[in-house]
């Protein structure tokens, strides 16, 4: 799914995708440009369906990246999967895989 972050649909969350986008790439370099727009579509997502079913806790989607996003991805430092690798989550919590 190919998504333009410049889209009228992204104007009001901008800070959030920059910010979202600068956060990912500091931490993960590794990170392709079609992974950083499905993360910000993930994003999307995760915030309208918490609205309606409360996914994870309402006050922690203003920090999605720092306690969800990041947190979910902090595996990749230390292992290194191989291309094709399937992985199962044995689920930790709340709705988000980590």
């Amino acid at each position: 799914m190919q998504i333009n972050i410049f889209d009228e649909a992204f104007v009001e969350t901008k800070p959030f995708v920059f910010f979202l986008m600068d956060s990912l790439k500091k931490h993960f370099p590794q990170l392709d440009d079609l992974m950083l727009e499905k993360f910000i579509a993930m994003q999307a997502l995760y915030r309208s369906w918490n609205e309606k079913i409360n996914v994870i806790s309402r006050k922690d989607m203003d920090f999605f990246v720092q306690r969800h996003l990041l947190h979910s991805l902090s595996i990749l430092k230390v292992i290194r999967f191989r291309p094709g690798a399937v992985i199962m989550d044995a689920g930790t919590g709340g709705g988000f895989p980590g």
